[in-house]
């Protein structure tokens, strides 16, 4: 079990990597942002909160398409970045 986790570790670790040098930095913040409100929303099961109101589920599928569009962005950057490394090391 320990070899899986050390080649996942790697994996996490060379993705980070990529998409450190790929992408601009306001994609990152903005996707960071948008998991970070959403967990918010999320933890507030109880509705203490009553700033959102009525504006609550317009507000999380305003984050979720922020948070599709940013991870859309990373993903395809470090893919493009995956396929160049291979083809340059072969």
């Amino acid at each position: 079990m320990k070899p899986d986790a050390a080649r996942a570790l790697g994996a996490v670790r060379r993705f980070c990597q990529i998409a450190d040098k790929t992408t601009p930095r306001w994609v990152r913040i903005l996707f960071a942002s948008s998991v970070g409100a959403l967990l918010l929303v999320r933890n507030d099961q109880f509705g203490q909160s009553t700033i959102l109101g009525n504006l609550k589920d317009y507000y999380i599928a305003v984050n979720i398409v922020v948070l599709a569009g940013t991870a859309y962005i990373i993903g395809t950057r470090v893919y493009r970045e995956y396929g160049h490394r291979r083809g340059t090391q072969r």
